[in-house]
Formats: structure tokens, sequence, C-alpha cells
């Protein structure tokens, strides 16, 4: 049944016995409540506005070069065969220990966007072109061929039960886009009645009511998205 604006939902049920014995009930949908219908309400708001926008960034207006760089830098290397990727690992190894002055989110964005990938890789996790080097001289993660397919990213949000008191503190502090994602929910929460969403991070009975818990984490995998999107890594389901 279609739900009427202010008009609780009813519905009767029937029942004919064999032996002549009728039974009718009729049913009324529990009381709403508010708490709870308000966060509900905004995560299939917001859930509808992802499905509308080709673009998490786009969605929340920041731009990605306002954002902190992130900790670490992903290095891929890739070539046609094991002993390629080997000689590549040491040419680069000797490149970027001839250039230490060179910008480690640069050389990373390079091997990124600006080579192929082929089907032997490896890849290095470094903060600066020296650790990387120190790296690419020891042992860089991976060294395997792949089957060749391409994956898609999809993101998946989780329903409640992973909640808990100060979760993605150090995120919110040290990265500007995961925490300006935060803010922007925060505000439509507020202009929704339901305000309080960042208070109850830091709220160890508030975080774990059904009335908070949810759109916390909705908001912290939000966040979290709008993050990753911003590091060049895009959904595309």
């Amino acid at each position: 049944m279609e739900t009427t604006r202010g008009i609780s939902r009813r519905a009767g049920v029937s029942s004919f016995g064999f032996s002549g014995t009728n039974a009718h009930v009729i049913l009324e949908e529990a009381p709403h409540n508010s708490l709870k219908s308000r966060a509900s309400r905004f995560l299939l708001q917001q859930v509808a506005r992802l499905r509308r926008s080709h673009s998490l960034l786009a969605e929340l207006s920041i731009a990605v070069d306002g954002g902190a760089d992130p900790p670490l830098h992903i290095l891929p290397l890739s070539a046609k065969s094991a002993a390629a990727l080997q000689a590549m690992t040491t040419r680069l190894a000797d490149h970027l220990e001839q250039h230490g002055n060179m910008s480690i989110k640069d050389v990373a964005m390079t091997l990124q966007t600006g080579r192929s990938h082929l089907s032997h890789r490896a890849c290095v996790l470094a903060s600066s072109v020296s650790a990387a080097v120190q790296q690419l001289r020891d042992n860089p993660l991976g060294g395997g061929e792949t089957a060749g397919l391409r994956t898609k990213i999809a993101y998946m949000f989780t329903g409640q039960g992973a909640q808990h008191v100060h979760m993605a503190a150090e995120l919110a502090a040290t990265q500007p886009v995961f925490r300006a994602a935060l803010e922007r929910c925060e505000t439509l929460l507020g202009a929704d009645g339901h305000g309080g969403m960042l208070a109850a991070l830091d709220d160890d009975v508030k975080i774990h009511e059904t009335g908070y818990s949810q759109v916390v984490i909705f908001s912290v995998e939000f966040a979290l998205a709008a993050l990753w999107t911003s590091w060049s890594a895009e959904a595309a389901l």
C-alpha cells in the first residue's frame, strides 16, 4: 500500500476455514520513531545523490588539489616479462638515486598514469624518494604475472555494527578531503533536523544508538569514498 502523508498504513487479512470458522484481522503499521525515521530518510537521500552523481568530489564540491598528500605513495612497476621487470626496477632505483630531489608524488603519478600496465607487475609503497630507492633495491611488493583481466572498482557500504567511538579520528584530523566530506554530511543532517553526527563519533553511548550509528557509519564510508576518489581510485559501479 502506498503511504499517505500523516496517515498510518492499514491492511485487512481474512482467513476462511473449512469448518466454517472465519477470521479477519486489521493490521496497522507501528508508530514512527522520529529519530530513526530521520536517519533512514537521510541515508536514502544520500544514496540517491550518489547514484545520480558522476563524481563524489563533484557532489561534495571538494577540490582535489586542496587535499593533503597520502602518507604513502604507490609506485606501480610493470613489464612484459619477469626479467624485464627486474631490469626496470633496477633502472628506476638508479634514476631516483641520481635525482634524489624529485617529488615522490610526481614520480608516483607518472608511473600510475603515464605508463602502460603490462602483465608482469610489482609495486613500491614509499613516503619519500629515498625510501622508494631502498625498497626497490630490497624487495618490491608483488613481482608476479597477472591474468590480464581488468577489474572494476566498487565501493561497498557496510551496515550497522562496525561503529566504534573515535572511529576515523586520525583521518579526520589529517585528511582535509575526508574532513570536508564528514562536515558536508553533518550539514545535511542538521538541515534534516538530525544534527550532532560529528559529536556522536566521540560519544561512546550515542554512537551505538541506531539513530546515530547508521548515519555515523554512512558518513564515514561516504568520506572514505571521497578520499579514495581524490586519490584517483574512482568507483566504476
